[in-house]
């Protein structure tokens, strides 16, 4: 009986790709034969294109666990062509709002007094034994939006403008019986549309699991505010929401409200504020990725808002990302090579970050990195990540995700930045904090080693009276003048006397 839910969701998915023909569709598409460029203007890409907006339609339609999948998807151009990425960047997350009651209904359900009800006192912040007008001076029943996994409302807590973040009442339902579902299917569609030399299906489908869990977790996504926050206390132009604590619940997030516009809205502005603004956004965005090396994993415009004096405001933490050390060195590497238009370097750099299931051509991945180097040059550096991404995935070179996800951010800042500034040169931004880069790197590297070494010659010189003395044992002390063998001979009966 408790195959049932899932085999009744499993037959809503695959009507739902049936009906569309999305299953031949995927088969054929995901490694297309034709020569495409990155506009995917002829016509094989439109009718590409065109099966994608099915898939789309099919993605929004089953829900939020299928959102986000088709929102993961779209950040691996090494799984699906480029119009495909292009059509499921459009996904919209968003949904019908939960009505206010049964957002209050859903409140009121957990009680999270604990401990402190063996003393009679309820928890102060707790929805089960407090009124909610009791907890907040105001509380908006109409929501500011409403997404697939939570909706957020303006309120009013103690004097403060303030914005609570909500999960959508059965959302944990929901996801739990389509991951249930996800799993049986994983490695039938992975071998099913050929992909396994760039996905590992196990891994793929913990990592989006991982995400999901993250995203659902409230408090986790606080957590990566108030570190975000701290990173950026330098920059008074980069501002993250504080965060209202003691609520003690996963599901819900009280957070300051920021009074702001869209970052769009600085189109209007004159040229040379447009180019501070841009300027100001892609090389924050860099010093996250390599100095931070804590960087938001999905800066679109609709999570960044312009606020007062060119300050700008970051909202939506619940992906963020991060680089581990091989991967940082390795990215180092590559971008020390761009700067440098050294194609070798950038190759070498490229095998490094990724693995390679069997032995490639890496005279040819040289030369496709030499040309977009030479491109990047010419064109400013427009989407060379993204281009470096699709060239691995031709020469079956299977990148860590904190690359994907890294890519997918730097193409949605360089985008955002270039609307504001179409002459910006992202070249010329990343030779500016490449010498932040290295600094953060040596420094990171002292850190590391220094310890280990210093540990390692203090044993040595601790331990050297010891060994030399055992070797002239060994060599009856022959080989060393007799003022020397008269040295260690003295310094061997006074440590004995010592020890006695």
């Amino acid at each position: 009986m408790r195959l049932m839910p899932e085999l009744r969701r499993l037959f809503v998915i695959g009507w739902a790709f049936f009906r569309r023909n999305l299953f031949f569709a995927l088969y054929r598409d995901v490694y297309h034969r034709h020569i495409s460029d990155r506009d995917c203007r002829c016509d094989a890409d439109q009718q590409l294109r065109e099966r994608a907006r099915k898939l789309r339609e099919a993605l929004e339609e089953l829900g939020p666990t299928f959102v986000k999948l088709g929102q993961v998807l779209s950040r691996r151009p090494d799984v699906l062509p480029q119009a495909y990425l292009i059509e499921l960047e459009s996904l919209q997350d968003r949904a019908a709002p939960v009505p206010f009651a049964t957002i209050q209904q859903a409140l009121r359900k957990r009680c999270v007094c604990g401990e402190q009800m063996r003393y009679g006192t309820p928890h102060p912040l707790c929805f089960h034994c407090n009124p909610l007008e009791a907890i907040f001076e105001r509380f908006d029943a109409e929501p500011l939006a409403a997404a697939s996994l939570a909706q957020v409302h303006r309120a009013r807590y103690r004097g403060n403008e303030v914005v609570v973040k909500l999960l959508r009442p059965g959302v944990l339902d929901r996801l739990n019986l389509d991951l249930a579902v996800m799993w049986r299917l994983k490695g039938l569609l992975i071998r099913a549309l050929d992909l396994a030399r760039n996905i590992d299906a196990d891994s793929f489908f913990t990592e989006f699991r991982r995400r999901l869990e993250q995203e659902v977790d409230l408090q986790a996504e606080a957590l990566n505010i108030e570190r975000f926050r701290s990173l950026q206390q330098s920059d008074l132009q980069v501002k993250a929401p504080t965060v209202y604590w003691g609520f003690d619940r996963s599901d819900l997030l009280v957070m300051e409200y920021f009074q702001g516009e869209p970052i769009r809205a600085a189109r209007a502005w004159l040229k040379e504020q447009r180019k501070a603004l841009a300027n100001l956004i892609l090389h924050n965005y860099l010093k996250q990725i390599f100095v931070d090396n804590f960087f938001h994993a999905d800066p679109h415009p609709g999570n960044i808002l312009l606020l007062q004096q060119e300050q700008i405001g970051y909202l939506d933490f619940g992906a963020m990302g991060r680089l581990d050390r091989a991967t940082r060195r390795s990215m180092l590497q590559l971008f020390h090579a761009v700067v440098n238009a050294d194609a070798e370097e950038a190759a070498a750099a490229v095998l490094k970050l990724g693995h390679t299931p069997a032995a490639g051509d890496s005279e040819a991945l040289q030369l496709d990195l030499e040309r977009l180097i030479q491109l990047s040059r010419v064109e400013g550096g427009g989407r060379w990540t993204d281009q470096i991404v699709e060239t691995a995935r031709r020469h079956s070179i299977r990148l860590p995700k904190s690359v994907i996800a890294l890519t997918k951010g730097l193409i949605l800042i360089e985008s955002l930045a270039l609307e504001l500034d179409p002459e910006l040169n992202l070249m010329q931004q990343i030779e500016s904090v490449v010498g932040e880069m290295t600094v953060t790197e040596v420094k990171e590297r002292l850190s590391i080693d220094l310890p280990e070494v210093f540990e390692n010659y203090s044993s040595l010189l601790t331990d050297l009276p010891a060994l030399v003395r055992h070797w002239l044992s060994e060599h009856e002390g022959k080989l060393l003048p007799a003022k020397t063998r008269g040295w260690f001979s003295r310094r061997t009966t006074m440590e004995r006397r010592d020890e006695r």
